[in-house]
C-alpha cells in the first residue's frame, strides 16, 4: 500500500469532533495500562491472562508489561494518550506508515485536555512509557494474516519519538504555511503493532464518544464491548465476572465479587445512559451460578424502531448516539458521585464503617442532627441524610489524596 501524508494542517482541521476513530483489537482485548492514574508502590508489573476455546482446544492466553524503575507502569491517562496516538495515525497517514508526525498541541486537542504546560509535560511521560516498557504476549496475540493465536515478546508499543517545542512553528513561515518537517514532533510505532496496523486488525471506534465518558473502566469497557458486539448477529455478551474485572477491565485482584459488582456499576451505568447498552436491574445483569462464581451480561441497545441504520452500529456509522434529554442530570455531579461510589466500592467493610464515623464526626451540625433523628427509624430521608454526610467527606478525602 502506498504510503498516505496528510500536512500539518489538514490534521488539525480535522481534530475537531472528531469521530471517525480507530482501534487495534490487540489493544482492546488485554488492559496494558492501570486503571488509576497512581501505581501502588513498588508496583512495577501488570499480569493478566485468561483461558479460551480455540478450534476445539483449550488455550491459554497471558500477557505480562514490565515497566522500568524509572517511569513506571502506564496509568490511565497514558492509556488516554495511546489512545489518541492511534487517532493520530488515522488521520496523518491512514496507518501505512510507522513513522506518525504530529504537535503535541494536536495531540492535546485530540485528548480534550487543557493547553497548558503540564499537558505537554504528561504527553512526554506517557510516550515515555510506552517506548520503556516490556511486553510480552504467550499465546494472546492474534495475528490477522495466519488467523491464530501468538507469541510477541520484548517490546514496547513505539520503537522512538522526538518532541519538539510547537511554538517555533510560528516562526517556521508566514500564516497557514506549512512547517517543515524537522519542526514537528513524530514516534515510531513498532514492527509488530504496525504489522498488525498493515493487516487490517483494526476496527472502527467512536472516538468521540470514547473521549466524553467519565471513567476510566467506562472506557474499557466500552471498547471490549464494541469489539465483541457483533451486530445483528452477537447482541447479548455473557462474561464470567471475575474474568472480565480481573483480566480484561485490570481492576484489583484484591476485590471479592460484591466489591467488583460496586466497582463496575458506575461504569455500567454510564454506558446504559449514553445508550450503548441496555439498562436492566443488576439482579438481571449479574447471575450466581455458584459459590464464588458470577457472570455479567451486556445487551447492545438497539436504535429506535423506524432507523433503517438500526442493523449499524453508532460507532460503525462514524456519529454520536446522544443521551436523549433527562439521560443525564448533570454531568459533573455524575461523574463525582461515581468516583466517591468507586472510592467506596474499594474498601473493605471495616473501612467504610470507619469512614461513616469519620465522616459523622466531622459532618455538619444540621447534618448530624437530622441522622440522630432518623437513625431510629431508617427510611428514605435517613439514608439520603447519611449518603450526603459519606459522600462530603469521602470527596475531602480523595481532595486531600491528590
Amino acid at each position: 500500500m502506498e504510503a498516505i501524508r496528510r500536512n500539518s494542517k489538514q490534521v488539525g482541521q480535522n481534530i475537531a469532533d472528531f469521530t471517525n476513530g480507530r482501534d487495534e483489537m490487540n489493544l482492546v482485548e488485554f488492559p496494558l495500562a492501570l486503571l488509576s492514574e497512581r501505581a501502588p508502590p513498588g508496583l512495577l508489573t501488570l499480569e493478566v491472562s485468561d483461558e479460551i476455546e480455540e478450534k476445539g482446544i483449550a488455550l491459554r492466553r497471558q500477557v505480562t508489561v514490565a515497566a522500568t524503575e524509572k517511569y513506571g507502569l502506564p496509568t490511565a491517562k497514558d492509556e488516554d494518550v495511546l489512545m489518541g496516538m492511534l487517532q493520530l495515525a488515522k488521520l496523518q497517514n491512514e496507518f501505512t506508515s510507522p513513522l506518525v508526525y504530529f504537535t503535541r498541541l494536536q495531540l492535546i486537542k485530540l485528548l480534550g485536555w487543557d493547553n497548558t504546560r503540564w499537558s505537554y509535560e504528561r504527553i512526554g511521560l506517557a510516550l515515555e512509557r510506552w517506548r520503556s516498557v516490556t511486553i510480552t504476549y504467550r499465546k494472546a496475540w492474534r495475528d490477522n494474516k495466519d488467523r491464530e493465536w501468538t507469541d510477541r515478546t520484548g517490546f514496547g508499543l513505539i520503537d522512538s519519538y522526538s518532541l519538539k517545542d510547537s511554538r517555533r512553528l510560528g516562526r517556521a513561515g508566514g500564516e497557514g504555511t506549512e512547517p517543515p518537517t524537522e519542526s514537528l514532533s513524530w514516534f515510531r510505532w513498532n514492527g509488530f503493532l504496525f504489522d498488525s496496523f498493515r493487516s487490517g486488525y483494526l476496527k472502527k471506534l467512536d472516538y468521540k464518544v470514547y473521549r466524553e465518558l467519565e471513567q476510566q473502566a467506562a472506557k474499557r469497557l466500552y471498547r471490549y464491548l464494541d469489539k465483541h458486539f457483533f451486530e445483528p448477529h452477537k447482541l447479548r455478551l455473557e462474561f464470567d465476572l471475575q474474568a472480565l474485572a480481573f483480566e480484561h477491565l485490570g481492576m484489583s485482584r484484591n476485590y471479592d465479587n460484591t466489591q467488583i459488582r460496586r466497582a463496575l456499576q458506575p461504569a455500567v451505568e454510564e454506558l446504559e445512559g449514553i445508550g450503548f447498552i441496555e439498562a436492566v436491574p443488576a439482579e438481571k445483569r449479574y447471575k450466581k451460578l455458584g459459590r464464588g462464581r458470577w457472570t455479567v451480561t451486556f445487551s447492545k441497545r438497539p436504535a429506535a424502531r423506524g432507523d433503517r441504520r438500526a442493523a449499524v452500529p453508532a460507532s460503525r456509522r462514524g456519529v454520536v448516539e446522544l443521551p436523549r434529554v433527562g439521560q443525564r442530570k448533570d454531568r459533573r455531579e455524575d461523574a463525582e458521585r461515581r468516583r466517591i461510589e468507586t472510592f467506596l466500592a474499594a474498601q473493605t467493610e471495616e473501612r467504610r464503617a470507619e469512614i461513616e464515623g469519620e465522616a459523622l464526626a466531622c459532618a455538619a451540625p444540621f447534618l448530624r442532627q437530622n441522622y440522630e433523628s432518623r437513625k431510629g427509624e431508617g427510611g428514605p430521608l435517613f439514608e439520603e441524610c447519611r449518603r450526603l454526610i459519606i459522600h462530603q467527606h469521602v470527596a475531602r478525602l480523595i481532595a486531600e489524596s491528590q
